[in-house]
């Protein structure tokens, strides 16, 4: 929204000093969001959100030019289409960068954004994009003592508001009524150090503090999730739902009174060559054969591979 008034401002100043409050904005944005990254590294924290802040500063600097000259309907489309298609590259190739996807942050009000599931967190995006947008031009037009024919102009406002609200509600309650049945479910993260005691454990032992804990503290839900790649090792995937390889032992040892749930990783050979594959387990009371799903795309950020060129390139400006 600051970034929107600069821009009704932009006219009456250089170029040079619009980009300059509009980059130090959007870094600013960068730092509150993602000041955990220092972390790891300063130069790296410094790099990452001052490159990845130069095009939103482009895009912004785009939109002010346009907006300046009274095309407001086209400034805006372009605004929001070109963020939003930004935050789509940066899920999509190995500079990815999703933190700052504006849709993500509406996570923490579940309730209140059912319709993702159609819209994806793009639809939260448009929707946040809107609200500004709404607010900034009925603040413009309204900003005076309040008349009754002005009153209808916050009619856009409100509906913008409350009406993605209230469909959000009605796609949760029919999904309840319709669907399911409430259940619990036991979420198992057991405070192992990745790079300590998980090395020096062997996989079964790991698997039986596991079991230990899932029967003991969590047997009263119906449904048990453990980690991400909480079984290393779990088997070919072209043999799993034959025999069920180390499940199976799993399956033989786990309470029966709930269903699990586990990442793992499976092999598959293909071509001569043996691939790793990110999957999910899941057991049936029945049967040991568990239901298989593997990672059909990457996690953007966490599990590109860049080129090996551009890695060269990186390793001369930040320290290993």
């Amino acid at each position: 929204m600051g970034v929107v008034m600069v821009s009704k401002k932009s006219k009456k100043w250089h170029l040079l000093t619009t980009a300059s409050i509009v980059f130090s904005l959007v870094w600013l944005w960068h730092i509150s969001i993602c000041f955990w990254l220092v972390k790891s590294s300063w130069i790296s924290f410094f790099l990452v959100t001052s490159i990845n802040s130069i095009p939103y500063t482009i895009l912004l600097l785009i939109f002010a030019t346009i907006h300046t000259k009274e095309k407001l309907i086209l400034s805006y489309v372009f605004l929001i289409s070109g963020w939003i298609s930004y935050e789509y590259l940066h899920t999509y190739w190995f500079f990815s960068f999703p933190y700052m996807t504006l849709g993500s942050f509406l996570a923490i009000f579940p309730k209140t954004i059912q319709w993702y599931e159609y819209t994806g967190v793009w639809g939260g995006t448009l929707w946040l994009w809107l609200l500004v947008i709404v607010i900034l031009e009925t603040v413009n037009t309204t900003w005076q003592p309040i008349r009754k024919k002005q009153i209808f102009k916050l009619l856009p406002l409100v509906l913008l508001t409350f009406v993605p609200v209230i469909l959000s509600i009605v796609i949760l309650f029919s999904y309840k009524l319709n669907y399911m049945s409430e259940i619990n479910i036991g979420l198992l993260h057991p405070s192992t150090n990745a790079r300590g005691e998980r090395q020096s454990l062997s996989n079964m032992q790991i698997i039986e503090k596991y079991i230990g804990l899932s029967n003991g503290n969590l047997q009263k839900n119906a449904l048990v999730l453990w980690p991400e790649n909480a079984i290393q090792g779990a088997g070919n995937i072209n043999t799993i739902v034959q025999n069920g390889d180390l499940f199976s032992l799993i399956h033989l040892k786990i309470d029966k009174k709930y269903q699990l749930c586990t990442g793992a990783v499976l092999s598959s050979n293909t071509e001569g060559a043996n691939h790793l594959l990110n999957s999910v387990l899941s057991s049936q009371s029945n049967t040991f054969i568990p239901q298989v799903r593997t990672k059909q795309k990457l996690v953007p950020f966490e599990e590109y591979i860049v080129d090996n060129f551009i890695v060269k390139a990186i390793k001369k400006i930040v320290p290993d």
